[in-house]
């Protein structure tokens, strides 16, 4: 009984200490830090000093790491469209760097002059599962609201948590790393500040891709597809998110894909890659030339809708349980085309020249 009664006070003491490391790691795990894929310098060298700061050991920073470990276990390969996505952003900031006073000028407020790249950056620093969720955050932007996307953000990570504590094994590796990133906190406060960088980003990005969004959005504008058919908001939006990611990474490496639902045009026009389209009904094609996309990416689309009752655009409806403090969950729908698509009569002719052309 003696050794029974050993062998367990050794195993508790085992237990208690292996509690003790994993609380220790829980305070420190939102601080570490990964060096930034090459693909991604370009950005930082556009940034202000005070956001790189924010972007490498910051709050941002802190947030990246927090949503990137929280969601990391239900994300698909990336890494292809994660370095096409950092060439993309480096690109947009050297552009965008170009046309911004210098810091000397700017007085007082030259940290906080030129674009916000900041939750790019703490994504690159964080790892590949942040840069998806940066995705991710540029993805409600486009489609939603500043008070609706946290509202969603806020439901996605009770949603992911509650989901980890009840479906993990803890006394699994990956059970356990589950575990910890669970037990992060993350604010209401630090997901909207986490949607507006994105925020600032996609107006930046918006105005140097403006030529080949507005191409993008007459497509989108007429194609009457449906984003998701699942009913709950957290469903609906992993889907939507996991299926732009997963059928762009494809493109990217030059294989063509067919759609039938609107995810991969929301992503395309909020994370600014721009693979050719072959529109069936009408007959279209349109070239973007785009070198981040390989030879034989090319997405096929029928401009019809399901229904001719059927709203044009894009269509995405959620229940927003978390939009309000209290009362009933708030059924929101957005249209795509409506956001920030209105097409000037410049751009307009310049489309009609190139068709004819």
């Amino acid at each position: 009984m003696s050794a029974i009664g050993r062998v367990t006070a050794s195993a508790l003491a085992a237990t208690n200490e292996n509690t003790f490391g994993l609380a220790n790691f829980n305070l420190d795990f939102s601080l570490v830090k990964v060096e930034a894929p090459i693909e991604y310098q370009g950005l930082r060298s556009a940034l202000s000093r005070h956001r790189v700061e924010n972007a490498e050991q910051g709050p941002q920073h802190r947030t990246a790491r927090r949503l990137g470990a929280l969601f990391e276990q239900i994300l698909p390969p990336i890494k292809t469209l994660a370095e096409a996505y950092g060439r993309r952003s480096s690109q947009i900031a050297e552009t965008e760097k170009q046309k911004s006073p210098t810091a000397s000028s700017s007085g007082p407020f030259a940290q906080h002059i030129g674009l916000d790249g900041t939750s790019i950056y703490a994504a690159a620093t964080s790892g590949s599962s942040a840069i998806a969720v940066h995705l991710l955050a540029c993805l409600l932007a486009r489609t939603w609201s500043g008070p609706e996307a946290t509202a969603i953000w806020v439901e996605l990570v009770a949603e992911r948590k509650r989901d980890i504590n009840e479906n993990t094994d803890a006394s699994q590796i990956q059970g356990l790393a589950a575990r910890v990133a669970a037990q992060q906190e993350i604010s209401r406060a630090d997901l909207a500040s986490w949607d507006a960088s994105a925020r600032a980003w996609l107006l930046s990005a918006d105005e140097t891709q403006k030529f080949r969004l507005t191409q993008l959005r007459l497509i989108i504008k007429d194609s009457g597809l449906l984003v998701s058919s699942f009913g709950n908001t957290h469903d609906s939006v992993i889907d939507v998110w996991t299926t732009a990611m997963k059928t762009l990474q494809d493109l990217v490496l030059g294989r063509p894909q067919r759609i039938s639902k609107g995810a991969l045009l929301i992503g395309l026009s909020c994370w600014h890659i721009f693979p050719d389209l072959n529109v069936v009904d009408p007959l279209t094609h349109v070239k973007f030339n785009d070198e981040l996309v390989a030879k034989g990416g090319v997405v096929t689309l029928g401009l019809q809708s399901a229904s001719p009752d059927n709203d044009p655009g894009v269509q995405w409806s959620l229940s927003l349980s978390h939009l309000r403090y209290y009362g009933n969950p708030v059924i929101v729908t957005s249209h795509t085309s409506a956001l920030g698509s209105r097409i000037s009569m410049e751009n307009l002719h310049m489309m009609l020249m190139l068709e004819l052309n």
